[in-house]
């Protein structure tokens, strides 16, 4: 602000600095982290098994932030991905100026990813590595870089399908405790109900990503149909996982099939640059709800 030729500070409000505070915890991957939390819970309100414990939430969201933000910053700058200050430039911004802290931390969380896998199973000690791997082969290459392997998210479907495999797998696993093959059978049905929802939400994310995805070949359903296709294909699905929800279990599920459906329509009509948000912070919002009044 100019006042008599000098330029002043302008001073943010106490809204302000709220709002910036939970902008910047976007970019370091929370809200992402609480919706591997959220999936998993969803996944043990269908089966009837207890929501995650402290050490398996621990495991979950140090996982998912390792993850989110190595694809975010990558492991160099040379990988950094021109689309990312495209899609999200405010975003990317902020991450290159603290790239050097938010690699740090991806990889202080993948320690601690690994430590508490390993006490809940050995086998999930394994997951932070085989995250990196899923990451690479998602996004590990910038844009239009030459090479004989198609980047994931560059697919049309297998895009939203590789990532709603990828949170589906690790939630099931951890809040499963790897179990039997026994549980794995019965699991299919519910396991299936989660994949479908988080199929509908990464669709649903790539409405507000459209304006940069398209430009840098990445081939979306609103890139490729229109952002309104986009809207109404990952809402038909998200409600489509509610009533399967509800028929699965008639309990939890119905009460997670209503709040589904009821948020659904609000994300249907955000605007572009808050569905990512929104959509990060519905599960964990029915979740924590559901929670509070079961």
């Amino acid at each position: 602000m100019r006042v008599g030729g000098t330029v002043m500070p302008v001073k943010r409000s106490a809204v302000g600095n709220l709002l910036r505070a939970l902008e910047i915890t976007g970019y370091l991957a929370v809200w992402p982290a609480l919706y591997l939390w959220a999936a998993a819970s969803l996944f043990t309100d269908l089966t009837g098994r207890t929501r995650p414990d402290a050490l398996a939430s621990i495991f979950l969201m140090s996982l998912a932030v390792s993850v989110y933000l190595v694809d975010r910053v990558k492991l160099g700058d040379r990988f950094l991905d021109p689309a990312d200050a495209d899609t999200h430039p405010a975003r990317h911004a902020w991450l290159w100026k603290h790239r050097v802290m938010t690699r740090a931390l991806a990889g202080g969380c993948a320690v601690v990813a690994m430590v508490t896998g390993f006490l809940l199973h050995p086998v999930l000690a394994g997951a932070p590595v085989v995250g990196q791997i899923a990451v690479f082969a998602y996004s590990g290459l910038p844009a239009g870089t030459r090479s004989h392997f198609a980047r994931l998210k560059d697919i049309p479907f297998i895009k939203n399908l590789a990532g709603s495999l990828g949170v589906t797998t690790i939630a099931v696993l951890a809040a499963r405790h790897i179990g039997t093959p026994e549980t794995a059978i019965a699991d299919l049905a519910p396991v299936g109900v989660v994949v479908l929802l988080v199929f509908a939400d990464c669709m649903l994310c790539d409405v507000g990503d459209a304006p940069g995805d398209g430009p840098h070949g990445t081939r979306t359903i609103p890139v490729l149909f229109g952002t309104r296709a986009g809207r109404l294909m990952a809402s038909v699905l998200a409600v489509a996982a509610g009533g399967l929800m509800w028929w699965l279990e008639p309990g939890m599920g119905s009460r997670w099939a209503v709040a589904i459906g009821l948020s659904q329509v609000v994300l249907a009509v955000l605007p572009g640059t808050l569905i990512r948000n929104g959509t990060d912070l519905r599960l964990p919002m029915i979740a924590g709800v559901l929670l509070l009044v079961h």
